[in-house]
């Protein structure tokens, strides 16, 4: 595709330039992932040690038509970027702070390719002369900016800890708070110096023999799934959020909902709308569609129970964020059938295969209450059998 291609040269040419500023920007180097709680929409960032980066931009929906006399059944926005960032400077002990000195994009004319249109688009999340913050691992949370919180939420909820156990980065001028990748103790380098390791650059381990199934019955809410309708809060927004009458944001109003409330939702089935995932919900009788990134469904205590049962195989799959609900495909890509909504907490048995999309996001092949569906790696984790666990969009490759 002509914007990966346009990515890979950004790289090459990245990897040119001279590593004079390596020290400086050594402590922030890493991937860095900016997104809707839903999956809907993400900007992935990677800094390199010389302080320049590459990233893009995806968007997806819905939508059947013809471009150029070529038909199309989906909707992607995309744009791929690069830029520089100036030497970050220490404000604390765990922050440091630096602006976007640089930033290009393509510009793209649109196109059809897989039965997708792919339609050019500004960088979302990040610009040129912007205030970047990156906070280190350590950082005690409860001093963070709340706006960093509320968008790292997704992953802080699963971490029950005081501490920032990953790197963050919080773009102050935007106000987008960016999940930086989970870092393992540092080590010391040939140098003498100390530098921090990577998770997710660790070679995939080899699948580990079959396990046999925990003997007695498993309870029925887990042979059954949810029963609905289950309550979910209002979450993810200044004071409240809309239930309307279709899943679409141009629908109309049928009552304004709270932040804090709590609402019924009917089921897991995803409903895509103005390039929002929408569920069928229900608030002071009233019953309609709110978009699922504002709510934090709460599972039932029947479904508490031993997770080897519905692990599958090979391992589990669970979302990062226990309040974190994410679309359930029928194949590894954003252009197939959504199957319906992960809700956070709940788990998906592993069924040991795993595939590659156009962008290079890994999808992994589950099995959801006995129903096979895949899922994006970019906000689940993957933990096999012998308990090694993979994060961020490479997945095991």
């Amino acid at each position: 595709m002509k914007r990966i291609l346009c990515a890979a040269l950004a790289l090459l040419l990245c990897a040119a330039l001279p590593a004079c500023a390596e020290g400086a920007f050594a402590d922030v180097a890493g991937a860095y992932d900016f997104s809707s709680g839903a999956g809907a929409w993400c900007t992935e960032l990677f800094i390199d040690a010389n302080g320049y980066f590459t990233g893009n931009y995806h968007d997806s929906e819905f939508e059947t038509g013809e471009y150029n006399g070529v038909h199309y059944d989906g909707v992607t926005y995309c744009v791929s970027f690069s830029g520089r960032i100036s030497p970050p400077e220490h404000s604390s002990a765990q922050e440091m702070e630096c602006k976007v000195l640089e930033l290009t994009y393509e510009n793209l004319e649109p196109y059809v390719e897989d039965i997708v249109l792919y339609l050019p688009i500004e960088p979302y999340g990040i610009a040129q002369g912007d205030t970047l913050s990156f906070f280190m691992p350590g950082a005690y949370i409860d001093a963070l900016p709340e706006e960093l919180v509320d968008w790292l939420r997704m992953k802080l909820a699963v971490t029950d800890q005081e501490t920032l156990p990953f790197m963050a980065l919080y773009n102050r001028t935007a106000g987008a708070g960016f999940s930086g990748e989970v870092r393992a103790e540092q080590q010391e380098n040939a140098d003498g110096d100390t530098a921090w390791s990577f998770i997710d650059g660790a070679e995939p381990a080899t699948l580990p023999a079959l396990e046999a199934e925990p003997e007695g019955d498993a309870p029925d809410a887990a042979q059954a799934g949810i029963a609905y309708p289950v309550q979910a809060e209002v979450v993810n927004c200044k004071s409240g959020v809309s239930l309307r009458s279709a899943p679409s944001t141009k629908a109309s109003l049928l009552c304004d909902v709270p932040l804090g409330a709590l609402v019924q939702v009917y089921g897991n089935t995803a409903y895509s709308g103005d390039g929002r995932w929408f569920v069928e919900a229900g608030y002071n009788g009233q019953r309609g569609y709110i978009c699922i990134e504002y709510l934090d469904v709460l599972l039932p205590d029947s479904l508490n129970y031993d997770r080897g049962y519905l692990r599958g195989a090979e391992g589990t799959v669970s979302a990062l964020n226990r309040g974190t609900d994410l679309i359930l495909r029928a194949g590894p890509g954003t252009g197939y059938d959504a199957l319906g909504l992960l809700f956070g907490g709940e788990v998906l048995g592993y069924l040991g295969d795993a595939k590659r999309d156009g962008s290079g996001t890994c999808w992994y092949h589950c099995s959801h209450y006995g129903e096979e569906c895949w899922i994006s790696a970019k906000f689940t984790a993957l933990t096999l059998n012998d308990g090694t666990t993979y994060t961020g969009s490479r997945g095991v490759f």
